[in-house]
């Protein structure tokens, strides 16, 4: 999201982006100097960082011990914060003495409905810390109302609005089934049977284990599906062990490291699309499945509403017959099915261009810059 709207604000604009030198979840590198480079435009400085574990954090806490002396020397009008788990009231401060405006994103609203651990810690981080950020904003901006009414105290609401994310649609969108890409994945995916495809970390919030229950009733039925994961976490091997224990093993794949310009081929060689999330801010994927029509089934919390409004089948989370039910009216029913997928489609080329949202943006923020 970030380098989509940075690469057309530095069009104009002097874009800096401060970050660490993790270069992948998991894998420290932070003794090595800091370097940077430029991506479409944009200055990317990448920090010394630490990572710390905290027990019962669906994250590790990244440090950034020279934070402050970079915000310094950037010296910018404007400060764009886009994780309030990242930062300490010290990044505040200096921000201030400098006399610039701070912005910040809200993409993760706060955790309703994942488990009592990461609940509380979301709860207890925001009360200490995360809060006093979105005191402290010039600019409040969250990717979905949900997330805004959720996260935001109200007292500050006056200076927040909604910008929805964007999707590339020239690049995720509807190909022809003769595409060679996309049969040859077909093929080799779907097997034949009815292929449902679902995105994301593998870790408890996105609740894959209840889908893989769904697609397991759904086998029992009789229905010939396959259930084909992308993504990396820290459940892979429990996942491939409940496959098993599901009896659906020989049904059932997870993959990862799929270049993006490659995973429009994965959405258009699904014939169904499910992200039965308990915890969803916005739905990237969803959009991008949207954008490919690829019939969606989502679970009907945060906001997804407002991303797939009457363009998806919706589920309650955590029920593997209602994610079934959902689906199974899908596969019985192929006109409906053509049209929640061009409604999707049509939606998302409205509403989720990114020149449209990186114009947003850049309006919003010169006019609080100019204040």
């Amino acid at each position: 999201m970030l380098h989509e709207i940075y690469r057309r604000m530095a069009r104009r604009h002097n874009i800096t982006v401060l970050t660490s030198n993790v270069t992948s979840f998991g894998q420290r590198t932070g003794q090595q100097a800091p370097h940077t480079e430029y991506m479409d435009g944009i200055k990317v400085v990448r920090i010394k960082t630490r990572q710390v574990r905290i027990p019962f954090s669906p994250l590790p806490l990244q440090l950034f011990p020279a934070m402050q002396s970079h915000i310094q020397s950037v010296n910018a009008e404007l400060y764009h914060i886009n994780n309030r788990y990242q930062y300490f009231p010290g990044t505040i401060d200096t921000i201030k003495r400098n006399g610039a405006k701070l912005a910040i994103t809200i993409h993760n609203s706060l955790p309703i409905g994942i488990s009592a651990a990461d609940d509380g810690f979301g709860l207890l981080y925001d009360i200490v810390a995360g809060r006093r950020f979105i005191h402290a904003a010039d600019a409040i901006t969250a990717v979905s109302k949900d997330a805004m009414e959720s996260t935001v105290p109200s007292e500050d609401r006056r200076r927040a609005r909604v910008i929805y994310n964007g999707v590339d649609w020239r690049v995720f969108r509807k190909m022809s089934g003769r595409d060679v890409h996309v049969r040859s994945l077909k093929e080799k995916l779907g097997r034949g049977s009815t292929l449902i495809l679902s995105t994301g970390r593998l870790t408890r919030q996105k609740g894959q284990v209840y889908l893989m229950e769904a697609v397991a009733g759904l086998i029992r039925k009789g229905r010939d599906v396959r259930l084909l994961i992308i993504g990396r976490g820290p459940m892979y091997s429990q996942l491939y062990r409940y496959a098993s224990r599901l009896g659906m093993a020989d049904r059932f794949e997870i993959t990862s490291g799929i270049p993006e310009n490659e995973l429009p081929y994965y959405y258009n060689a699904a014939d169904m699309f499910a992200l039965t999330s308990l915890y969803e801010p916005a739905g990237m994927a969803l959009l991008e499945a949207m954008a490919c029509g690829v019939p969606s089934v989502v679970s009907r919390i945060g906001g997804m509403p407002e991303m797939a409004m009457d363009s998806a089948m919706y589920a309650k989370p955590r029920d593997p017959q209602s994610i079934s039910g959902a689906m199974e009216a899908y596969l019985s029913d192929k006109k409906m099915a053509g049209k929640k997928a061009a409604r999707g489609i049509s939606l998302v080329a409205k509403r989720n261009d990114w020149d449209s949202i990186s114009k947003e943006y850049e309006d919003y923020f010169l006019s609080v810059s100019s204040r």
